[in-house]
């Protein structure tokens, strides 16, 4: 065969549908981020829901049998009509009692996917990350039917907290972010780690401006018909499902899985298997970057906790109504997703180290928290959303740091002690701010105050990153020298499929450390 006839063979091959769709499979140029963008796509659109649900159920408990009520079957009760309705101060009472539901839900749920993200981790250490994601599905699955009874049968809004609980078992948000970020550590090399982080951060943004934006709007034209959001939740899922079953490659080697599968470890010494790599130095992890990072990791969590509904509800002169806030919290969703699309890539193309890379998006968090906090207008308020995007990069190189300072077989233990935290600090700020601004109010404080409050505890984690900037070299240097020992090639592009970490069943895993050969 002439060299034109081989090309035109090679061209054909290339051409074929299925061979192209493996070739694209196996390069990994898209793993997991189609997973977290459907994922916060049906979060964004079902947990605003069931908080308006729980205004209207509580709207209409109190307010009673009233003739003025709207006669039809769907309605929403706003903060107007609610006092109009059932006289003044019937709206404090009203919001009272949803708050309170909310934090009881959030409770509910949060605490055992906390509990169970921490026995996932380590397991998907050993039977694949697939697997957490498929619970993670099932389980909203099932929590979406049973509020899809509560809603058509108007049952009590008490078994929400029912609901909330059985996500919770499954993992939830904490877990499949831990099965997403492990995925990615499995597939990429060091050198591109910190910004695939940030592409999959950057899905979350997308899918919350566009839920926001077309969920909004959508949500609107319903009158709060409430079933139609929650099967778009169920359906969210169930693609999630199809899509890791159908086209989600494995992220380790086939001889890599079995050498694993083999692992007699008992699921309490899964249990305990992230908490031995904080405390007890297994493998002789460095214990000191770990928890300096984590540590630094839980402060900016918390100081980048937007309060903004609350604050917004709170301080005069805004008073913003629901759909100005719905732009506000938009605009912040895609500024923070470009902050990770352009942002992040060049300061990592600079080959600048992880640390500085955070202590850049901490001072944008510093002083967006202190711009917040002194705004008293409306076009402020919006400059201050779009530049705040920056802040979004403080995360991708922290999750780098730590997963570059532990073996790949223990990357899921890792990212279930990371999530866990992450999931922790959302909920002690969930719980506090709540409760801080309205004791600012009570003593002549502006709600501005609690934005200065989260500035000031940005000097904690600049302390840690300064310390991990200056003290990580020799980390560094030794994590270096093991990768050239153990690949012996520089790092490639970050989906290019001469990838040395991706590598087929049935070549040599470069995911053994030369210590376990």
């Amino acid at each position: 065969m002439d060299k034109s006839a081989s090309l035109r063979v090679e061209r054909s091959v290339s051409l074929n549908p299925i061979t192209f769709f493996l070739r694209f499979r196996s390069a990994r140029i898209l793993t997991v981020e189609p997973v977290i963008f459907l994922y916060m796509f049906g979060s964004n659109l079902y947990f605003p829901l069931y908080q308006q649900y729980f205004f209207n159920q509580f709207a209409k408990n109190v307010i009673g049998n009233s003739s003025e009520l709207p006669n039809s079957t769907y309605y929403c009760l706003t903060s107007n009509l609610t006092d109009e309705y059932g006289g003044k101060g019937t709206y404090v009472e009203v919001e009272t009692l949803s708050s309170h539901l909310n934090i009881y839900v959030s409770l509910c749920n949060q605490i055992p996917s906390i509990i169970f993200t921490l026995l996932y981790g380590p397991l998907s250490d050993r039977f694949g990350r697939r697997l957490v994601i498929v619970i993670v599905s099932l389980s909203a699955i099932t929590q979406g039917m049973l509020s899809l009874g509560i809603v058509h049968w108007n049952l009590s809004v008490y078994l929400f907290m029912l609901s909330g609980a059985v996500a919770g078992v499954g993992g939830d948000f904490s877990s499949v972010l831990m099965a997403s970020f492990a995925y990615i550590s499995d597939v990429s090399s060091s050198k591109w780690l910190t910004f695939r982080m940030g592409v999959v951060e950057a899905m979350m943004y997308m899918a919350g401006a566009v839920a926001l934006g077309a969920g909004g709007l959508w949500f609107k034209m319903l009158n709060c018909n409430f079933i139609p959001p929650i099967m778009v939740f169920i359906a969210c899922h169930v693609l999630i499902i199809a899509y890791v079953v159908l086209f989600l490659p494995k992220s380790l080697p086939r001889k890599e899985r079995e050498r694993r599968a083999l692992d007699r470890s008992t699921c309490f010494d899964s249990l305990i298997r992230g908490s031995k790599i904080y405390f007890c130095q297994i493998k002789q992890y460095t214990v000191w970057v770990l928890w300096a990072a984590l540590i630094a990791f839980f402060f900016m969590e918390l100081t980048s906790e937007r309060i903004a509904v609350y604050f917004l509800k709170a301080k005069k002169p805004f008073d913003w109504d629901s759909s100005t806030i719905g732009y506000y919290q938009m605009t912040v969703q895609l500024s923070h997703m470009f902050g990770l699309l352009i942002v992040l890539p060049v300061l990592v193309a600079l080959k600048l180290p992880d640390a500085l890379i955070s202590i850049i998006g901490l001072g944008f968090n510093a002083g967006m928290n202190i711009f917040t906090g002194l705004a008293n207008k409306t076009f402020e308020m919006f400059i201050i959303g779009v530049i705040q995007g920056a802040e979004a990069i403080v995360f991708p190189p922290l999750r780098s740091i730590q997963s570059k300072a532990v073996d790949k077989t223990d990357q899921g233990a890792l990212f279930s002690v990371v999530t866990a935290v992450e999931n922790g600090a959302s909920l002690v700020s969930a719980l506090i701010f709540p409760i801080v601004i309205p004791l600012a109010l009570q003593h002549g404080l502006s709600p501005g105050v609690v934005y200065l409050l989260m500035a000031s505890l940005c000097i904690l984690p600049l302390i840690l990153l300064l310390f991990l900037l200056f003290c990580g070299g020799r980390r560094r240097s030794r994590t270096k020298v093991q990768d050239t020992s153990t690949r012996g090639i520089p790092d490639p592009p970050p989906f290019s499929t001469n990838n040395p970490d991706i590598i087929s069943s049935s070549e040599t895993s470069p995911l053994i450390s030369s210590k376990d050969k």
